[in-house]
């Protein structure tokens, strides 16, 4: 026992002298990954969507939507998209809302030219698809 604790101090005292004088130099900072880009976004949401991965698509136009400005002529496309993915997942009436917030965002926004009148059309229709359904699960809700 007395000729360990007598190795014990060497021992001891060599690492610290060994840790001292060899510090461990700082590597390179990692590196950051810049955000994407909103175009990269874009395609990969409408990708997405274009294959019924609504999950994936949702995700990406969430992340998309606050680097568009609304005067981006990709904003309302990008409501609609949600409107349509809230639909396809069965939450009519969040998907009323993005088709409301459509038709109003053209109107507000643009003089009704012919793209932005079938635009217009097609948030109309599909606004009132939503209701229609919406109405008649609460029909059979009450049943």
């Amino acid at each position: 026992m007395k000729n360990l604790s007598r190795l014990a101090l060497p021992i001891a005292l060599a690492g610290l002298m060994g840790c001292h004088g060899h510090r461990a130099t700082d590597g390179p900072a990692p590196k950051r990954l810049a955000p994407m880009a909103p175009d990269s976004l874009w395609n990969l949401a409408e990708r997405a969507f274009n294959h019924g991965k609504w999950g994936a698509a949702q995700k990406q136009f969430d992340l998309l939507g606050p680097l568009l400005t609304t005067t981006d002529p990709r904003y309302l496309r990008m409501h609609f998209f949600l409107g349509e993915i809230l639909f396809a997942q069965g939450n009519q009436l969040q998907a009323v809302r993005e088709f409301t917030s459509v038709a109003r965002g053209i109107c507000e926004t643009y003089e009704a030219d012919t793209s932005q009148q079938y635009e217009m059309a097609v948030a109309s229709h599909a606004l009132a698809k939503a209701h229609e359904e919406l109405r008649q699960a609460v029909e059979e809700f009450k049943v």
